[in-house]
């Protein structure tokens, strides 16, 4: 079983990044006015942050780690790993994460790599880096998260258009035995469901060919190309509801984790209707488990430290939080993590203007 434990690490601040260019549901022509009024109500989304077609999820998480080291006052020079990750990088190659250690100005010698996952993404990104810094050997590091799934999608495809918004965030962590925080983490994979969320052309598998770039309408009348995402829902309901909770569940039997012991929940922003069964479900209280889904949509692996920027900063810069999280989605992934932090360093939500 995928249970981590990771000691000697303290997580040091969070920030996070979306475009300021606002989209509004309510504006989306394809549907009449009764039939976005519903799809908001039923999905949470009423607006997304999502960029122009110059902007890139580096751009983001750059924004995002630049004023997050600015507000810890910490020396780039100190700064000795950096771990992005996305499903939206730059390039094919190199990796983001060596353009990112670039435009950043760290030195040389940073561990710099790219993690391809999406929805699960900060979960797994977390438990990585922080795995790395908890040996002593690396002090200070950088985990990027974020996601332009805007991309992605087809105007005309109303299973995914109104849903995905664009987010970076920076999450900073250092080696320290003295203050650790502490960190639990439940992995799973179900790559059975790989296609319930995919992108089928562009790659090796199904490299770009003339019919890649050719829209085909499916049987609910949603269009797109073999380029642009496509997502069963009712494959992505079925994971949810049924695997899901067995991750979360394995969590917290696992460490003996009460609700007594967690001031929040952060669950990924799939939707609003999957969060609400999800979390009746868990028997999570709704007073603990905060939602920004209806300004920032679902923003993949960058919902949770998203939410931690938008919905908990007061109190996660004042004394002690101890908060349950999760991601889940594209994979199919799943990961559970608890973590508590002190005095966390929160920056205000950057929106970024090219």
């Amino acid at each position: 079983m995928a249970f981590l434990k990771i000691e000697n690490v303290k997580i040091k601040g969070v920030a996070a990044c979306v475009p300021d260019n606002l989209q509004d549901n309510m504006d989306y022509s394809i549907l009449s006015e009764d039939e976005r009024k519903k799809y908001i109500d039923t999905t949470g989304v009423h607006y997304r942050h999502v960029t122009d077609k110059d902007t890139c999820t580096s751009d983001l998480c750059l924004s995002a780690a630049e004023k997050l080291i600015a507000d810890l006052n910490w020396k780039k020079e100190e700064i000795e790993a950096l771990v992005f990750v996305s499903q939206t990088p730059d390039y094919k190659m190199p990796t983001t994460a060596c353009v990112l250690q670039n435009r950043l100005g760290l030195k040389s010698s940073t561990l710099s790599f790219d993690i391809s996952l999406g929805c699960s993404g900060y979960v797994y990104g977390l438990s990585v880096i922080s795995s790395l810094v908890s040996s002593g050997n690396i002090k200070r590091a950088l985990l990027l998260v974020g996601n332009t799934q805007s991309k992605n999608v087809n105007y005309r495809d109303k299973s995914t258009y109104l849903l995905f918004g664009d987010a970076g965030t920076a999450t900073a962590l250092e080696y320290n035995p003295a203050e650790q925080d502490t960190m639990l983490f439940h992995l799973q994979t179900y790559g059975d469901g790989m296609n319930s969320i995919i992108i089928p052309d562009g790659m090796y598998r199904n490299p770009v060919c003339e019919s890649s770039f050719v829209e085909y309408t499916d049987e609910e009348g949603n269009v797109r190309t073999p380029m642009q995402l496509k997502m069963d829902g009712m494959d992505v309901f079925s994971f949810v509801i049924s695997k899901v909770p067995k991750c979360i569940k394995g969590l917290i039997e696992n460490y003996q984790i009460s609700d007594d012991m967690i001031d929040f929940y952060f669950l990924h922003h799939a939707n609003k209707f999957l969060m609400e069964k999800l979390r009746k479900k868990l028997k999570f209280a709704e007073e603990k488990t905060p939602y920004n889904i209806e300004n920032f949509g679902n923003s993949s692996g960058a919902c949770v430290p998203l939410l931690m920027v938008t919905n908990c900063k007061e109190r996660l810069e004042n004394g002690s939080s101890r908060m349950l999280f999760s991601g889940f989605g594209v994979g199919l992934s799943v990961g559970a993590g608890y973590l508590t932090t002190k005095n966390l360093v929160v920056s205000d939500l950057i929106l970024y203007k090219k």
